[in-house]
């Protein structure tokens, strides 16, 4: 069967029982083995303990353990072809994936004006930053530039970004 895998442009995903789930009754999921046989190229499959050694033989307990990683390379889409046995019977399937660009844009950079001695939090009305994803993950933004005047600093509870001026 085929398993339709979106992933963002040099993203690297963890292969677990949501993507690959087989199940023997008779087998153990170590003995449940997986063989990739094709593979386009722009992604590789690592394991998480090694990522510079790419992986063409792995288990079901590999999945389970979540220890197995599919990086994406380059490409915007392609298909992993694999073979699943229990060391008697043998079945296969593929992993088709499609990469898309993740798009991070500023949509609000306003000035702000804080008077000398002033603390004045930056929130989301000072600088937001939206993204194509559909559940965005935290945004880290960096300064390029250094502040004019004053400083920014986070509060002592970690829970505010602050001007200082």
């Amino acid at each position: 069967s085929a398993v339709r895998l979106n992933i963002w442009i040099g993203e690297t995903v963890v292969l677990g029982a949501d993507v690959l789930n087989a199940s023997d009754a008779d087998t153990n999921n170590t003995y449940l083995t997986y063989n990739v046989t094709a593979s386009s190229v722009g992604v590789v499959l690592v394991k998480a303990s090694n990522r510079s050694v790419p992986v063409f033989f792995f288990s079901q307990q590999d999945i389970v353990d979540r220890t197995l990683l599919l990086v994406h390379q380059s490409g915007h889409n392609g298909t992993l072809s694999l073979s699943l046995t229990d060391g008697v019977a043998v079945v296969s399937g593929t992993i088709n994936w499609v990469a898309t660009e993740l798009v991070l844009s500023l949509v609000n950079g306003s000035s702000l004006t804080v008077p000398m001695g002033a603390r004045v939090p930056l929130t989301k009305t000072n600088l937001l930053v939206v993204s194509s994803e559909s559940q965005p993950r935290g945004v880290v933004v960096y300064y390029v530039t250094e502040v004019s005047y004053g400083m920014i600093l986070r509060d002592l509870n970690n829970v505010e970004i602050l001007f200082l001026n």
